[in-house]
């Protein structure tokens, strides 16, 4: 018991929650092996009262910290069940994509998570060996305590996982509804007018004007504000590129016509003269979301690859698979 007691003093540096997960471990632990149910609230055979008041606090803490983690995951939970798209301004994942602060402390809090878990898995592993090395349980009870911390061990940060990729699911699916943005959004029914009624001598202009014609028309719309010429020429502007390129790499492949150099500059030209109009019809605030959007599933694709890293370093199964590998190499040379 007075070991027990050292073991429920806070370490240096230790949080709440993993000093409350670590107790409750070191509990649990104490309970299978001697059938005695104690909580960490509670006051421990042979323990002052000033003992107690020393871990409550913390636990307090923690109990506050867990509640909130907890709540927050059943919202997003229910959130995905009623098949909120996570764009709607309500969405939770939205938001937590678009404000990097709320983002940052869902990923702490699933990289927190698997940390905890194998902290756990690492503490109760010791106590299945004595201070000398040798093992408290015979063989067997030996490796089916060993199989059931592993097994729990795996299912903790399976769910963490799990989590993170139906996060990283959703932040990728955002990132390709926000890849495309209407040019003609925010026209007016003027503005539409027009768009309908210039559309076919535009048209005209972008396929039958010499490339660098093309591209000073190109560059005078890029200096106006008319969105209706924007958006027009940007959009034949591009298919005649595209036309033109399809035609040469034709003829290339025949042999039939050599395309001079300044021809094939100006096409260039006009290429990127179109993608900077487009550029100028694109929405900030969609490309500042699609951006977030982009660097929360990166960060959580990150924490998965933890997640599953540390698991089997805790496990053994990594240093396994590398003896193996280490063997088939050896056999084959």
């Amino acid at each position: 018991m007075t070991e027990l007691k050292e073991e429920l003093k806070a370490r240096d540096g230790e949080g709440p929650v993993e000093y409350a997960e670590r107790v409750e471990a070191l509990l649990e632990e104490h309970r299978r092996q001697t059938g005695e149910r104690l909580t960490a609230h509670e006051t421990m055979p042979g323990e002052s009262p000033s003992e107690v008041l020393e871990r409550l606090p913390m636990l307090k803490v923690a109990d506050g910290i867990r509640a909130s983690q907890r709540a927050r995951r059943r919202a997003e939970r229910s959130a995905r069940q009623t098949g909120q798209t996570n764009r709607g301004k309500d969405s939770s994942v939205t938001k937590d994509a678009a404000d990097e602060g709320t983002r940052r402390f869902r990923l702490a809090g699933q990289e927190h998570d698997v940390e905890r878990a194998v902290s756990g898995f690492e503490e109760a592993k010791k106590r299945l060996y004595r201070k000398d090395g040798s093992k408290v349980y015979g063989e067997e009870e030996h490796t089916e305590r060993m199989e059931k911390l592993v097994s729990g061990l795996r299912e903790k940060v399976e769910a963490v996982t799990k989590e993170a990729e139906e996060d990283a699911t959703g932040y990728e699916r955002e990132v390709l509804a926000l890849s495309y943005t209407d040019p003609t959004k925010g026209l007016t029914g003027e503005g539409r007018e027009r768009l309908t009624a210039s559309a076919p001598l535009v048209k005209e202009d972008c396929e039958g004007m010499a490339p660098s014609s093309l591209v000073e028309r190109l560059r005078a719309v890029s200096a106006g504000k008319d969105k209706v010429a924007k958006v027009l020429h940007a959009r034949y502007a591009r298919s005649r590129y595209e036309a033109e390129s399809a035609r040469v790499a034709e003829q290339a492949r025949n042999g039939t016509r050599n395309v001079p150099a300044t021809d094939t500059a100006a096409l260039r030209r006009v290429l990127e003269l179109a993608q900077e109009i487009e550029g100028q019809l694109g929405d900030p605030e969609s490309e500042r979301r699609r951006e977030a959007f982009t660097e929360a599933a990166k960060k959580s694709r990150e924490t998965i690859r933890t997640a599953r890293r540390r698991l089997s370093e805790a496990d053994g199964t990594g240093e396994r698979a590398r003896r193996e590998m280490a063997e088939r190499v050896r056999a084959r040379f």
